[in-house]
């Protein structure tokens, strides 16, 4: 059985680095300003000595059930990619280290809203070396998609079958 913590993902499970899942959009946690950054305290606390741990759990629980949590700087709420915050900008920067290595790329669910375009295209543009992207979508536009990220329509594939992931033949 896998769960998310099978997989090398940010923010999630970082004991490996470079992480392969990124979540970018939505993504929610307890943050925590360290020297001026601001860092997921799952990072925060990985590798920690037990006394470290409880120390940074312990309030940020606190918070969570009585936001009287003190000496804590914390962020509860959806992050999102087009923020700009330091945990956005490490997921985005997460995000083009992986496209620049991808040789297949599934996009799934994806609707590439505009308010995110301009995230996006940073990101896509990572990707210049990608044989092939599938885009797992009801609505799937291909010809819209290489238009508007300036792709190779030929290197763009649509997969419309949502009732399970799509893993490409040739990976």
């Amino acid at each position: 059985v896998y769960t998310i913590s099978n997989f090398r993902s940010y923010p999630g499970n970082m004991d490996h680095n470079p992480p392969s899942i990124v979540h970018l959009n939505g993504a929610t946690g307890i943050y925590t300003k360290v020297g001026g950054v601001l860092r997921h305290l799952a990072d925060e606390i990985k590798d920690s000595h037990i006394n470290h741990i409880l120390d940074r759990i312990l309030p940020a629980f606190n918070f969570v059930y009585s936001e009287k949590a003190e000496g804590l700087n914390k962020l509860l709420l959806p992050t999102f990619a087009w923020e700009g915050n330091d945990a956005a900008n490490k997921a985005i920067s997460h995000a083009e280290d992986i496209l620049s290595v991808t040789d297949y790329l599934v996009i799934i669910g994806y609707s590439f809203p505009v308010f995110n375009r301009e995230i996006d295209k940073r990101i896509l543009q990572k990707g210049r070396n990608v044989k092939k992207i599938f885009l797992q979508n009801p609505t799937a536009d291909k010809a819209a998609f290489a238009t508007t990220f300036g792709m190779d329509q030929n290197k763009v594939h649509e997969y419309k079958n949502v009732d399970q992931f799509h893993i490409p033949f040739e990976a």
